[in-house]
């Protein structure tokens, strides 16, 4: 397991370095997005443009969302919005007032409605367009509050799709509430590491990029050509854009257009989150694994396989906590084990380092409070390997999913929050909590106390989960400087 853990962290330490060399070049890259002296293209050009906006039990953040869809500088005899509302409580309610409100001031918005989920969010994006013959179609979560330049940045000013093998562009995910508390602070780190360190690193390297399921734009005949939305897996948007890749087209990464999002701020929302993601992707590992590692026209086909299957980090570090007592005590040879820990000890930096390259990136200083914050990111990923094993490991052999929604706390007075309920994993992390205690006591007793610290931190890792779930929601502002 040591060695598995080596080795993933090797293709992480891979692409940190490729990112430091070649650092000067993606900022450069970045910087030539909006040339100054490019030529937007005319209104009357523009293509025609159909943002889509997938919502089940939304009631907490539908009215921002379609609001910041409808306001999008963008000709409004090219744009039309789909809310594609699969809901059963008063968010349909939410959603009819408001879109019946947009209708009256002339904007081009249609509230579809279906009688089942199936297919999911896949099914709603591939219902909704049966009903468009838009060029472009926009994809917008319902956590997503786009600024209202958006769709004429990436359209008209950086002109995208000028280049007739881009697919889709993916612009970066910003968040409202990043300061809300220590997990939100978390994901922050966790999420800009991907957006400013590996998307950018992957592009540059022409590696696939992949389409992040929100905060994207699509090319439609790449969504025919690749097979259209597919439910069979709960990663939608990896699934086609492998595809896509496949079918020799291209994504597009643009880091300087921003969309600001809200992030789970309890651990029991971003669990579930989580819990979809590693689902979702040991799915498409079983589905597109064999096609990704055959196919001649993708560069780097071992790389891809990396992204795809990068939750099985999660299974290799449980493995690893649950049988590091018996290899200290009996590995054999004992070299062969010892250097496996230290080549593991050496790429644990990986993590760290590239959320200090991330922060730079955004401009974030680093001081105390960055450092509270990486420990505690660090914390939270080991903490989820019970959570996100389970996921992978149903994903992998389960021919079942359901697609359990990420619930987002109420920034409006008047709308009350959706209920967060403890599950069953919960009391899967007590039973490991414990065994990490009894596994460093046992090491203490048997004389190896310079192994025990590693089943400690676990300890402390999965105490932090336990906790976090079982405290209330809060909503207050964590203190980030130094």
């Amino acid at each position: 397991m040591a060695g598995l853990a080596a080795l993933y962290a090797s293709f992480e330490a891979r692409f940190l370095w490729h990112f430091v060399r070649r650092r000067a070049q993606i900022r450069d890259a970045r910087a030539s997005e909006a040339p100054s002296g490019s030529v937007p293209i005319a209104d009357a050009l523009a293509p025609m443009l159909t943002i889509q906006i997938p919502l089940y039990n939304e009631r907490t953040t539908a009215n921002v969302a379609i609001r910041a869809a409808a306001a999008q500088d963008y000709p409004r005899d090219r744009l039309e919005v789909q809310v594609l509302d699969d809901s059963t409580d008063e968010t349909s309610a939410i959603v009819a007032s408001t879109v019946a409100e947009l209708q009256a001031q002339g904007m081009r918005i249609e509230h579809v409605q279906r009688d089942h989920r199936s297919g999911y969010k896949a099914g709603a994006l591939a219902n909704g367009l049966t009903r468009s013959q838009a060029e472009l179609v926009a994809i917008f979560d319902a956590d997503f509050a786009p600024p209202p330049d958006f769709a004429r940045r990436l359209i008209l000013e950086v002109r995208a799709f000028d280049d007739p093998e881009v697919a889709f562009v993916q612009a970066r995910w910003g968040f409202v509430n990043s300061d809300e508390n220590l997990v939100t602070l978390a994901q922050t780190l966790l999420i800009d590491r991907h957006f400013c360190v590996q998307k950018p690193t992957w592009q540059h390297l022409g590696r696939v990029t992949m389409f992040n399921g929100s905060a994207g734009i699509w090319r439609r005949l790449a969504i025919d050509d690749s097979g259209g939305w597919s439910a069979d897996t709960l990663t939608e948007d990896l699934d086609l854009s492998y595809r896509a890749a496949m079918r020799g087209w291209r994504g597009r990464y643009v880091a300087s257009v921003v969309s600001d999002s809200e992030l789970p701020a309890h651990l029991l929302a971003f669990k579930l989150q989580q819990r979809r993601w590693a689902h979702g992707c040991a799915q498409a590992m079983k589905k597109l694994g064999g096609s990704v590692a055959r196919a001649s026209g993708i560069r780097g086909r071992a790389d891809e396989l990396f992204v795809i299957g990068g939750y099985v980090v999660h299974p290799i570090l449980l493995l690893n906590t649950l049988l590091w007592p018996w290899a200290v005590l009996y590995a054999s040879p004992r070299e062969v084990f010892l250097g496996a820990q230290v080549v593991v000890s050496l790429a644990t930096l990986v993590g760290p380092v590239s959320f200090a390259l991330s922060a730079r990136e955004v401009g974030r200083p680093i001081s105390w409070s960055f450092a509270r914050d990486v420990a505690f990111a660090t914390l939270l990923g080991m903490g989820l390997m019970v959570n996100n094993t389970i996921a992978h490991v149903t994903g992998y052999f389960s021919h079942e999913h359901t697609f359990d929604r990420t619930p987002k706390q109420s920034r409006e007075p008047d709308v009350a929050n959706y209920r967060l309920t403890l599950d069953w994993t919960l009391g899967a992390e007590f039973a490991l909590l414990g065994y990490c205690v009894a596994s460093a006591t046992w090491l203490v007793r048997a004389g190896e106390i310079i192994w025990a610290p590693p089943c400690l931190v676990w300890a402390l890792a999965l105490s932090a989960m336990i906790g976090l779930q079982l405290a209330p929601v809060a909503r207050h502002s964590v203190n980030r400087t130094s």
